[in-house]
């Protein structure tokens, strides 16, 4: 590693050991998980109830908050343009007009837009979205491969949504009504809460519980 200016020898030997694991733990840990769920016999999604939630959840998000309510914010850069607002192709002008009175009414950094907050848009239209489409299939199906995005996708969305309940209580636009706010987005806090303890505690979230393994065996 070449010599930084401002850098002891420790810390060039602490940044390249730091730089060698973020390439290499991601690599293992995908391996890992492939491997161990290689044999996995995953419960059918009839045996699986919380697994119906999460899938209610992926498509609340596909049908109505990426594709509808967030994506608006990222098309229309300025909601008090009457002539840009009709211009706008996606979404539906009565959608369009939904969410501007919502914002008005209780959430008026929707309407300000900031670049940080568009910021907190891109992944969901970039990423969450497609995770959304692929976490359909994969939680049906019950398919182990879904564990590490799953946890990459619970993180990250954990994280957007405490730094917009700080904008919302403390920010440059407070909502009105902060006990509404916070509970109408509690869902993108509580559900990859649920998810992420989920994924960590096993590398096989689908499978069978060990007694009906048991039980199979005997049989």
């Amino acid at each position: 590693m070449t010599a930084t200016p401002g850098f002891e020898p420790w810390m060039e030997h602490l940044m390249t050991a730091v730089t060698y694991s973020c390439l290499v733990l991601p690599v293992a840990s995908v391996l890992t998980t492939f491997v161990a769920a290689a044999p996995a016999r995953p419960a059918p999604l009839s045996q699986r109830p919380a697994d119906w939630c999460i899938l209610g959840y992926f498509v609340l998000n596909l049908v109505l908050v990426t594709y509808l309510v967030d994506i608006e914010q990222l098309i229309i850069a300025d909601p008090n343009n009457a002539a840009e607002v009709a211009a706008a192709p996606w979404p539906p002008q009565a959608f369009i007009k939904l969410i501007h009175a919502y914002s008005r009414a209780f959430d008026p950094v929707l309407l300000a837009r900031p670049a940080w907050w568009q910021a907190t848009l891109w992944p969901d239209v970039l990423f969450y979205g497609p995770y959304y489409m692929v976490g359909l299939y994969a939680f049906a199906k019950g398919c182990a491969w879904i564990r590490d995005v799953t946890m990459v996708y619970a993180a990250s969305i954990m994280t957007i949504v405490f730094i917009i309940m700080m904008e919302e209580a403390y920010g440059e636009h407070p909502t009105p009504h902060f006990g509404f706010v916070l509970c109408l987005n509690s869902p993108w806090f509580v559900v990859p809460a649920c998810l992420l303890l989920r994924m960590l505690v096993t590398h096989r979230p689908f499978d069978l519980p060990a007694p009906a393994k048991a039980a199979d065996k005997a049989a």
